[in-house]
């Protein structure tokens, strides 16, 4: 008789993952998607504010005056886990030219492709968007 009543508690165990386990593994495969995300968006932010440095150091006095590409790649250069490839960045000038004392804007999207979305590709990507205004110095 114990021994059918071990195989019962031990059946029931079974059970009971079976019906709790993948709501367990949503959860944190959710929180892990989530962190990627705050992760990500954070890098982006702060990738934006140092190109918006970078374009207000290099204006139209300096030597070489800041484009879209070379305040990309100084993004690129302070930001980890930022594919180049996704990576889309702009810089305009709101005042019609870069001497000093005006404002520059770097503005960049980035398309965060979540791990679930390789699963299911019908999922897509996420588009993060951040501004960062600096008035030009040099």
């Amino acid at each position: 008789m114990q021994t059918t009543g071990r195989r019962t508690i031990r059946a029931q165990g079974l059970v009971e993952f079976a019906i709790i386990g993948p709501l367990f593994f949503l959860m944190l495969f959710g929180v892990i998607e989530m962190s990627r995300a705050v992760y990500t968006n954070h890098q982006i932010t702060n990738g934006t504010r140092e190109g918006a440095r970078y374009a207000a150091v290099h204006g139209s006095k300096s030597g070489s005056p800041a484009t879209s590409s070379t305040v990309k790649t100084a993004m690129l250069d302070k930001m980890t886990g930022v594919s180049s490839a996704s990576l889309t960045v702009v810089v305009s000038y709101p005042s019609g030219n870069n001497d000093p004392g005006s404002k520059v804007r770097v503005t960049s999207t980035y398309s965060f492709q979540p791990i679930v979305s390789m699963v299911f590709p019908g999922l897509g990507t996420i588009s993060m968007t951040n501004t960062s205004e600096a008035i030009i110095r040099h």
